[in-house]
């Protein structure tokens, strides 16, 4: 049959592609131009409140439309109680071809056969696993040399059930990607909900153990200071123990609070508390950082901040632990409307191939959270490594203005 490309056409058109509207026109102008067809409307059946959607039309460049007249109606809702002919198809599932003389038009096929001077209508029902969606229909103006055959109503069947298929696919497309985005608001509410709590335990840390630490410590050397000349040796050798326990005690509480929520990035921001954590790092670990900053004025919102700062954190450790590098490079810069950041090492390295498929190897890594980080605010993360070769632990966020 010569129609089977133009119909292998279209369904390759369902297949590669999700945007509904430009599948839909498609299918109607096609659907037109093969059965020979003046126009082409495809419409879905609203069960709930009972109407009729019109999702494409199409009509040939050939027809002159009456003056002041315009076809276009995509998007209206037609009462489908109002239209007996168009609620015979879709609920006993069979086509229906109405001329302007047969009793059985309805009003608005009559009147749209009356006014742009078409003599028939093919109304055809879209099928998907065997429940009527909607519908297609297919006007002519010339009854006397055109028939809707047996053949050409089949092949509108075919094509109408591909519309149905179109519009499921976009329909269950559209309600996943409602679910992933319920599901990244929940996960971005707890990440944020974590950083809360991070950031209590910090200032608690700071302002409550650590102030009782202090004054503990002040305690003892006054104890110490005031003891007697014939104190017992054992006794100020047990306050010095008990002086030095507090000042470690408290240096590590401190250390601990800064771990779980730097100030420095609530007040400073992301740049600041990098240089931070960078001179941190180099103190403990005896290694030169390289780091690079360029955001050109892009202001960051507080979430985007924190995940970057988490994202290149975590970098920094696996390379403490793993890495045996010598030199670290990082950076955080606008590019190409996206913020992007990495951290860049020439160490040991990893089958990063490997580790895509090994659950224990991701696990040690901790580069799963950081991933999930990345995605939970839209972005990228993309880790490359290979044996002696190094690893680069590249995110990458777009800008939303």
């Amino acid at each position: 049959m010569h129609e089977i490309g133009p119909i292998l056409e279209i369904i390759a058109s369902i297949s590669s592609t999700l945007a509904l509207d430009e599948i839909l026109a498609e299918i109607t102008e096609k659907t037109a131009q093969i059965v020979g067809a003046d126009s082409c409307a495809i419409s879905r059946w609203d069960r709930k409140n009972d109407t009729i959607i019109v999702l494409a039309d199409y009509i040939s460049p050939q027809v002159a439309l009456p003056p002041g007249e315009d076809i276009y109606d995509v998007g209206v809702a037609y009462p489908l109680a109002s239209y007996p002919a168009t609620a015979h198809v879709l609920h006993e599932h069979i086509p229906v071809i109405i001329y302007t003389s047969d009793p059985m038009a309805d009003k608005t096929e009559e009147n749209l056969l009356k006014t742009f001077q078409w003599d028939g209508v093919l109304m055809v029902p879209m099928l998907y696993k065997g429940q009527a969606i909607g519908l297609m229909e297919l006007y002519t103006d010339d009854r006397l040399h055109y028939q809707f055959t047996e053949d050409k109503i089949a092949l509108c069947q075919a094509l109408a059930n591909q519309a149905a298929v179109a519009i499921e696919n976009a329909r269950l497309f559209a309600e996943l990607e409602a679910q992933r985005e319920t599901l990244r608001q929940v996960s971005l509410r707890l990440v944020n909900a974590q950083e809360d709590e991070r950031r209590r335990l910090s200032r608690e840390l700071h302002d409550e153990l650590g102030q009782a630490l202090t004054a503990l410590k002040i305690n003892l050397d006054m104890a110490r200071r005031t003891l007697p000349a014939n104190a017992p040796p054992k006794l100020r050798r047990n306050i010095d123990e008990a002086s030095w326990l507090a000042g470690q005690t408290q240096e590590r509480t401190r250390s601990l609070s800064l771990a779980l929520h730097p100030p420095i990035l609530d007040d400073l921001g992301l740049i600041s508390a990098l240089h931070w954590e960078l001179d941190c790092y180099e103190q403990r670990f005896g290694q030169t950082i390289y780091f690079e900053a360029d955001l050109v004025d892009t202001v960051l919102p507080p979430e985007l901040e924190i995940t970057i700062y988490r994202i290149i954190s975590e970098a920094l450790t696996n390379v403490a632990r793993h890495a045996q590098a010598s030199h670290v490079r990082i950076y955080v810069r606008a590019e190409n409307h996206h913020i992007v950041a990495g951290v860049e090492d020439d160490g040991v390295g990893f089958d990063a191939s490997g580790w895509f498929d090994s659950p224990l190897e991701r696990q040690s890594l901790g580069l799963i959270s950081m991933r999930e980080r990345a995605q939970l605010l839209g972005g990228q993360l993309l880790v490359t490594s290979k044996p002696k070769r190094g690893t680069r632990v590249r995110a990458q966020f777009p800008i939303i203005k």
